[in-house]
């Protein structure tokens, strides 16, 4: 029930998606997400996600003992959607819904964004500022190091883009640039911990086609910004007290 609430309240209050994007960090809990896409599917919503960081944080003890291994949470949430006829779980690769081609992965931060404003650190640093900010060093089984998860999200980042879809969807933004934040966040260091560097990805100089739209999420204060021939979206509704105005953000199809 409490399921059902959260998402007549922030998704269906005004009106029925036919699509719904969620690019991450919808539970702790595997059964929960599941519940909410049932739940969605069953109003004539299809969705498309990603996996956020939460996705991989064990929070509490008997989730540290069944899900011991980094992949090991992600895995069987895979394994739930799986099911789902108009759930689509998007882990470098593509889905083509009413004429439209959507690709997505997680994506991971590089700490790009943080040797930026740090000039002369050195990734032992980094680590060390990693670890007492983040709680991605604490509660994700397996990882000391963020570049473990970068390098192998970046392939499939870099995968699905060679596939030229419409729309883009990952968790982390990808665009290591101050544009990428609001206020005060410009200037922190621990930005470097929500993007990556993915510019020349999307650089039309380099013979690619980039795609019209790239959805992203991780950061809590709603943005959109324009690169190339690419706009960036991001729309969370984050924390309970974070965005009390949330409402869903519509991309026109025409614009394709």
């Amino acid at each position: 029930m409490k399921t059902e609430k959260i998402v007549e309240k922030y998704i269906l209050k005004r009106e029925t998606p036919d699509i719904l994007i969620i690019a991450g960090d919808i539970s702790h809990y595997n059964i929960q997400t599941l519940n909410i896409c049932q739940y969605l599917n069953s109003k004539g919503i299809k969705v498309i996600l990603v996996t956020g960081n939460h996705e991989f944080y064990n929070v509490f003890k008997k989730q540290k003992h069944r899900y011991m291994n980094l992949y090991d949470k992600v895995t069987e949430l895979k394994e739930l959607l799986k099911p789902l006829e108009y759930t689509y779980f998007l882990d470098g690769n593509t889905v083509t819904l009413n004429g439209v081609k959507f690709g997505g992965a997680m994506g991971w931060y590089d700490a790009s964004y943080y040797y930026k404003l740090s000039q002369g650190m050195y990734q032992g640093t980094m680590i060390s500022h990693w670890c007492n900010y983040t709680n991605d060093s604490k509660l994700i089984p397996g990882l000391n190091d963020p570049m473990i998860l970068y390098n192998k999200e970046i392939e499939k980042i870099k995968s699905v883009l060679n596939e030229h879809p419409d729309i883009m969807i990952s968790h982390v933004c990808p665009i290591s640039e101050s544009i990428s934040f609001n206020g005060k966040y410009k200037m922190d260091k621990s930005s470097g911990y929500y993007c990556f560097n993915g510019l020349h990805l999307i650089d039309p100089t380099n013979n690619i086609k980039p795609p019209k739209f790239w959805i992203h999420g991780h950061i809590h204060d709603p943005h959109e910004f324009e690169i190339y021939e690419t706009k960036h979206l991001r729309n969370p509704l984050g924390y309970p007290k974070d965005n009390p105005d949330f409402k869903l953000q519509y991309i026109d199809t025409k614009e394709l």
